[in-house]
């Protein structure tokens, strides 16, 4: 089962601020690896931060947020930051099954999957419309801490019973359009959260999915990377069953 941790940030877009639970500014976040985390961001104006009982930010102040279609969390390392290159790790789409997200009412929440190798990274969040159009939350430099866990499941002497793989990497390379991964107890209903880790080489930007039988899960895409390409993945188990 994996872990699930929740980060919840407040927009001020009178003052370009970003803010925590509390109303203080964020100065940095700290995250952790292969934890999953209920990203709910929540948008005002007015100047003032001012939350309900339930840390809901009130109508008459809140952002309609309608228009924005999507939302992209990204990291990249400072030479990716500093040279405008690509994400080091990115993830999009609204999680939909969070009470808190409400657009209308200036509430946006995904799921976020921290799967990069722990370090610094600086983080970018913005929802954006179906032309493309941004709106950023995080409009100056902010670094998130990707801290490495302890317990990975993977050690030789880890205690017997205890499920030894919540986690790990998959590629896609050549011409296929698959790979399977092993999963002890893994069954058709079972779940697993992709991360889109950096491709190798320069391969198409494909659309993908997992699918799920007993033992294992699927992971397609829409083409093959092609020769001295690859795709990466990230997973980590949500449930088996």
């Amino acid at each position: 089962m994996a872990n699930y941790k929740k980060l919840r940030l407040y927009y001020d877009r009178w003052n370009d601020k970003l803010l925590d639970a509390r109303g203080l500014p964020v100065k940095r976040l700290d995250v952790t690896r292969n934890d999953i985390y209920q990203v709910e961001l929540q948008v005002f104006d007015g100047g003032q931060f001012a939350v309900d009982s339930v840390g809901l930010v009130g109508s008459g102040i809140a952002v309609d947020l309608t228009d924005y279609t999507n939302i992209v969390l990204g990291l990249k390392t400072a030479a990716q930051f500093t040279g405008d290159g690509a994400f080091t790790l990115a993830m999009s789409g609204y999680d939909l099954n969070n009470t808190v997200h409400s657009l209308l009412n200036g509430r946006a929440a995904m799921l976020a999957l921290f799967s990069a190798t722990p370090a610094d990274y600086y983080t970018g969040l913005e929802l954006r419309t179906t032309a493309g159009n941004p709106f950023s939350a995080i409009s100056k430099p902010t670094v998130a801490t990707v801290h490495r866990d302890v317990v990975i499941g993977t050690e030789t002497n880890m205690p017997a019973g205890v499920t030894a793989v919540v986690s790990g990497n998959a590629s896609i390379s050549g011409s296929n359009t698959s790979v399977t991964v092993s999963v002890a107890g893994m069954t058709a209903t079972g779940h697993v959260i992709l991360g889109f880790l950096a491709p190798t080489g320069s391969p198409t930007e494909p659309t993908y999915y997992a699918s799920y039988a007993s033992g294992s899960f699927t992971i397609h895409t829409s083409v093959a990377p092609g020769t001295g390409n690859a795709y990466n993945f990230r997973w980590t188990l949500v449930r088996v069953s």
